[in-house]
């Protein structure tokens, strides 16, 4: 009990955001297969969404005329005009298709909690059976809150834009202000949910008791937001280097460095997946310590 009460009075001296940051390296250096595990699955989920969207997607550009223009370059504008044209045979696709978000769903709740467990030192698959459930639940659970925070955000920005006058200061609400508002408490959320299935795993908590020590993490706690923050901004900066990959002209790079870039920007973005939950593991290993040992 008192090395309890000394991590919670100690948590600011035991986990600056420096330590958690270099924690979080060690652990996107050091477990290179966890890295390689959510870069498979990912990449196997892309292709499978893709490889069944191909088909009715090449029939609709053969349909049309502009199939020389689209095998040039990209153009939104011609895609636009195409998807109004032949877009029923693609949104009926897309309807079958509905399957995968569910999947990917599942698979995050429990990858989440399997990367937990795997940098502990036990088996990654393992801590997905064991732990993946409840994962799901407290999924569940934030994603009610982020909803709450949307409806919010949207009611609070809407009675603001009532009463403030002309089309600038409206713009500015709707398109600046209010979108900051929600990306900022979408992002906190983010990071109550992480710490949560944290709690669950590297605390032993029950899946409440975890809920509640996930949003008391991100709201007292501030030293977990510059780990995630420096994530986020990595892992969008990936994200945006690999879109700018695709929507490079074809004829100025060759497909294979093209598919290089793009695949070499997905494994990074793992790797930062897996550096974030490494942050959170000395994070929680800190705060939470378990009174009982592990049986697994």
């Amino acid at each position: 009990m008192d090395s309890v009460r000394a991590a919670h009075a100690g948590v600011a001296v035991l986990t600056p955001g420096r330590t958690l940051l270099v924690r979080g390296l060690q652990a996107a250096r050091g477990r290179l297969g966890l890295v390689a595990l959510l870069y498979s699955v990912g990449a196997l989920l892309s292709l499978a969404f893709a490889g069944l969207l191909v088909k009715p997607l090449q029939e609709a550009v053969a349909a049309s005329s502009y199939a020389p223009t689209l095998a040039e370059s990209f153009d939104l504008a011609l895609w636009a005009d195409l998807l109004e044209l032949r877009g029923g045979a693609v949104r009926s696709q897309l309807i079958h298709l509905a399957w995968i978000i569910p999947v990917s769903l599942l698979w995050k709740a429990a990858a989440s909690v399997g990367i937990l467990h795997a940098l502990q030192g036990h088996s990654f698959w393992q801590g997905a059976a064991r732990y993946g459930p409840r994962s799901l639940l407290l999924g569940m659970l934030f994603f009610c809150l982020s909803l709450l925070v949307v409806v919010v955000v949207v009611l609070l920005f809407a009675l603001i834009g009532a009463q403030w006058e002309g089309e600038i200061g409206r713009t500015w609400v709707w398109f600046f202000f209010g979108p900051a508002a929600a990306a900022f408490g979408l992002a906190v959320v983010t990071v109550m949910r992480d710490a949560a299935r944290a709690a669950l795993v590297v605390g032993g908590r029950s899946t409440l008791d975890a809920a509640a020590a996930g949003i008391s993490a991100a709201v007292r706690h501030r030293s977990i937001g510059i780990p995630f923050l420096v994530c986020l901004g990595a892992g969008s900066l990936f994200a945006a280097l690999s879109l700018l990959a695709e929507l490079v002209t074809p004829g100025a790079l060759p497909a294979i460095v093209r598919f290089a870039a793009q695949q070499g920007m997905q494994v990074l973005t793992a790797a930062v997946i897996v550096g974030w939950y490494g942050c959170l593991v000395a994070y929680a290993e800190a705060i939470w310590p378990r009174s009982v040992p592990s049986s697994d």
